[in-house]
């Protein structure tokens, strides 16, 4: 079972749902906007919010600057702000998808995901080949930061742990695994 409970469930299936709609939408924007020199800006809010989303740490800016410019080589001309600021609102919930799952990758969900991707290129107009390349490498970094936000839980709450023990509680209720 992917889901930790009925409730995350629930809530994974909603933020699948926004994740699919960003993708669909970040798709027909790569294949029916001009970049019209909004990139520059759209760059820098998406770095920015990329930061917030991921704990502002130096790993979330280094992804953020590779995710943007990954996708800027695979294009025949810079991406509209549309277009990054679909890729972004599909990071906002794959942000919060994790904390709904016992395990970071979903093969199937994988396997359907790239189908639709594929689909939706050819409806929009983009080469189905550099649709699925753009979400390999979203898929990618979404793996490096869900891992980047499992290890970053996992060290607060073993901070939190030690803090509790050295301050006397012997029966701490923070159990971390």
């Amino acid at each position: 079972m992917i889901e930790k409970s009925q409730a995350d469930a629930a809530a994974l299936k909603r933020l699948r749902d926004e994740i699919d709609t960003a993708d669909a939408d970040l798709i027909r924007a790569i294949g029916t906007e001009q970049g019209n020199g909004e990139f520059a800006a759209a760059r820098v809010e998406f770095t920015r919010a990329f930061q917030r989303l991921f704990g502002g740490n130096t790993q979330a800016t280094q992804e953020a600057a590779h995710l943007l410019h990954t996708l800027e080589q695979n294009l025949p001309r810079p991406p509209s702000g549309t277009a990054i600021r679909a890729l972004l609102r599909g990071f906002a919930a794959r942000a919060r998808v994790r904390m709904h799952k016992n395990v970071t990758r979903d093969l199937d969900r994988e396997a359907a995901v790239t189908n639709t991707w594929k689909q939706n290129a050819e409806v929009s107009g983009v080469d189905p080949a550099t649709a699925v390349a753009i979400f390999q490498m979203i898929l990618a970094t979404s793996i490096r930061m869900q891992e980047l936000q499992i290890q970053g839980t996992l060290a607060a709450c073993k901070e939190k742990e030690a803090s509790a023990k050295q301050s006397g509680n012997s029966a701490p209720h923070i159990i971390c695994t």
